[in-house]
């Protein structure tokens, strides 16, 4: 809730104003000062509670990318396009892991591809 939505608070009561949902219609209500605290805590998340503010095109992440790209070169950025088309260069950026090279000999493993018809 917003602190502009309370309108008084004499020490012991609280006025603030709402808008319901169903109807549109504004709300005034008085409460005492420990049922207003009461509703308000409802809403304190979790201690370590994540929550997703804002995602995709609007994460702040996001923005800057767009905003680097645009000072990059065309070849540099259909560079950096064509990394993240491939899942093996992803996953060499992302964990520094080959998928395709075997853990235990380092040798890259050859993919097989047979139709059984």
């Amino acid at each position: 809730m917003a602190e502009s939505r309370i309108i008084d608070y004499y020490g012991t009561f609280v006025t603030f104003w709402y808008q319901r949902h169903e109807d549109d219609l504004i709300i005034i209500e008085k409460l005492h000062a420990f049922e207003f605290i009461s509703r308000i805590i409802i809403h304190i998340p979790e201690p370590n509670f994540k929550q997703i503010r804002y995602y995709g095109a609007y994460h702040n992440s996001t923005i800057i990318l767009i905003d680097i790209v645009k000072f990059l070169s065309k070849e540099k950025s259909n560079f950096f396009k064509s990394l993240t088309n491939n899942w093996r260069s992803l996953s060499l950026l992302s964990f520094s892991i080959d998928p395709i090279v075997c853990s235990l000999c380092n040798i890259p493993m050859l993919y097989y591809y047979s139709s059984f018809t």
